[in-house]
């Protein structure tokens, strides 16, 4: 599945199975003019008085980005491959910058046209700039490239601005650094029986434990109409992250990642007891490949791709706290390469089944309403804090368009201005009443920001003897300090105190707790 240059002029790729699988969930928004996990990437920038109005610097930045990463402009075609048209003249590249650079001068902000303006994607990646907010905004189809290369796209973005180069001599050389597929970079063996059938074993238990438990109204059994996507955010003090990671860490030896993951089934079943027949939670444990690529492609060099799988997962939903987070660190840390494992092969046949299935009708099971979590790691590893010397960078987020009514948690990990958050943003799709979405994120926030240990806590099963009693207290100050945070449903952002030279104040490799899984 390598690029082919075409007679015509046009070089073209076969889909491999990633994006075979983020293609169809997303055309089947089609009928609706909807796009299922549209993917944004945001950054909020602080600029300084010289650079009230960057739009035109922008715009340039937006086509050198082209030229250094050209996967941001090619689209698929009716037979199902990937399209890159090389630039020709500067004509050609300013007439692509025009289609796809906007200037949104009628939003709010980047919320603002994540909810109301953005229903499908373009057929290549579009940039937007937020005058009114200060937001630089990326849009794309989730089939071009996942959570973590999104993140590295922002800044791939961002450092056009450094030191701007003149645009190249515009003769098409620009589509040797296409990207290929993850097949190729790992250079993929033909599949085996044996890969077959243990695809089929993994994805066994998901079909069995089928319908999961969820967040759907209580004796709906119909598929409501999409209505809006909403992202919202939280924000949890330095002092309970501290707490939550020293419990996790020494007292259950599990990772954050586990312990919310963990977190999110105990909410669901307590905030939607009435759900049965459903006893299991059925999701998908979310992975990052680029970890298993070969140096360079596994950073900026292939920011642009998709290097995201998903592993099935079916657990009593119904068993105990530490029980569901010590098997959820079980599949967050398996092994993947040989000879431990052959897991990054087996990747292969388990899509292709995972899609068969999708493809199938399901009309006899309840819409899907479980949430979904997946990891995007440290974002400090992906986003500076400053570009071109005075550009402060003051928040990144990353979200999708939910056509099914479910909550989409993004854990991650952020450290400017000698700060680090973990921040998890949440996407419900459904209705727009704020009591259901106070239902649903307020509980699964409440386990969330609580639970590292052995109890799932809210106000009304008191504190478990493993958290710090002073860092809530001091939490709770940290509220009042700051009211506006509470007002705030669905991001959890965990801030992690630094030492006085900026430097992280964590264990050795602890930084890398929040490693296991990528974006939505």
């Amino acid at each position: 599945m390598a690029w082919t240059e075409q007679p015509d002029g046009p070089w073209t790729r076969p889909l491999d199975c990633h994006d075979r699988l983020f293609q169809f969930t997303s055309d089947q928004g089609k009928p609706l003019n909807r796009e299922h996990w549209l993917l944004v990437g945001t950054v909020r920038m602080e600029l300084p008085p010289t650079k009230l109005d960057p739009a035109e610097e922008l715009c340039q930045a937006w086509k050198r980005l082209r030229l250094q990463h050209p996967d941001i402009a090619l689209e698929l075609t009716e037979a199902r491959e990937k399209r890159y048209l090389p630039v020709s003249s500067p004509e050609a590249l300013n007439a692509w910058c025009d289609a796809t650079f906007r200037i949104e001068t009628d939003v709010l902000s980047a919320d603002h046209l994540f909810t109301d303006r953005l229903r499908r994607a373009a057929p290549q990646a579009t940039c937007h700039w937020v005058p009114a907010s200060g937001e630089l905004v990326l849009v794309s189809q989730h089939w071009r490239w996942d959570g973590c290369g999104l993140l590295m796209m922002l800044h791939e973005l961002l450092a056009q601005l450094e030191q701007p180069t003149p645009t190249p001599e515009l003769d098409g050389r620009e589509a040797g650094r296409l990207v290929p597929s993850l097949d190729v970079v790992l250079g993929m063996p033909d599949t085996k029986p044996i890969w077959e059938k243990q695809a089929g074993e993994m994805l066994a238990p998901f079909l069995s434990g089928m319908p999961s438990i969820g967040l759907r109204e209580p004796g709906r059994t119909d598929t409501p109409a999409p209505a809006k996507t909403i992202r919202v955010e939280h924000v949890v003090s330095s002092s309970l992250t501290a707490s939550l990671r020293r419990a996790a860490r020494s007292q259950h030896q599990i990772t954050v990642t586990s312990a919310v993951h963990a977190a999110a089934i105990a909410a669901t079943v307590r905030a939607n007891p009435s759900s049965p027949p459903a006893t299991r939670f059925t999701s998908w444990a979310m992975f990052d490949l680029r970890k298993h690529c070969p140096p360079p492609f596994d950073g900026p060099l292939h920011a642009p791709s998709l290097r995201t799988l998903g592993i099935p997962i079916s657990l009593d939903a119904h068993a105990a706290w530490p029980d569901l987070a010590h098997a959820l660190q079980a599949v967050y840390h398996q092994p993947w390469t040989p000879p431990a494992s052959d897991l990054v092969f087996v990747r292969v046949p388990l899509v292709d089944k995972a899609l068969e299935m999708l493809a199938q009708d399901h009309q006899d099971m309840p819409p899907p309403s479980e949430p979904s979590i997946s990891s995007l790691g440290i974002l400090d590893r992906y986003v500076r804090s400053r570009y071109a010397g005075n550009i402060k960078v003051t928040n990144v987020s990353v979200a999708v368009h939910q056509l099914s009514q479910q909550l989409q948690k993004n854990a991650t990990h952020l450290a400017f201005a000698h700060e680090a958050e973990l921040q998890g943003i949440n996407h419900r799709e459904g209705q727009e009443k704020n009591g259901e979405i106070d239902d649903g994120i307020g509980n699964l926030q409440t386990q969330a920001d609580a639970t590292a240990g052995e109890a799932v806590f809210d106000g009304a099963h008191g504190i478990p003897e493993h958290v710090d009693r002073a860092a809530l207290k001091d939490t709770e100050e940290d509220k009042h300090e700051e009211p506006e945070n509470r007002e705030r449903h669905g991001e959890i952002s965990v801030a992690l105190e630094h030492d006085g030279d900026g430097e992280q104040a964590v264990e050795e490799g602890e930084d890398r707790e929040f490693d296991e899984g990528d974006a939505v």
